[in-house]
């Protein structure tokens, strides 16, 4: 089944480079990063653990970052102001790989 999204999403980004310290690669190298969360996902996320995973954009819109989703909304100020809900344990112990939490918008 689909997730409808609002335009602003808050959550948690996959960090390349957190992933390429943590992994031992290249940080350019988007490929292995994306093996690297699609392994995350599949392996240590259970599906109640967030809304959705949705690709979402930096503030510069020049780069493009995997997204846990936790909340979402058409107000990104709003969105930004309200607080997050409470951790699925699985998401805290990934954090090592993740920046945020943080809004973007989303692809």
């Amino acid at each position: 089944m689909a997730t409808f999204l609002a335009p602003f999403v808050k959550g948690y980004a996959f960090s390349d480079a957190k992933l390429a310290s943590k992994f031992k690669f290249d940080p350019s190298d988007r490929g292995k990063a994306n093996i690297c969360v699609d392994a995350i996902l599949k392996t240590a996320l259970p599906d109640d653990a967030y809304v959705s995973v949705t690709p979402g954009y930096l503030d510069d819109k020049q780069e493009i970052v995997a997204v846990i989703i936790l909340d979402d909304d058409f107000d990104k100020e709003r969105l930004q102001k309200k607080p997050l809900p409470p951790l699925d344990p699985s998401i805290e112990r990934i954090m090592e790989v993740l920046d945020g939490p943080g809004v973007w918008e989303k692809l």
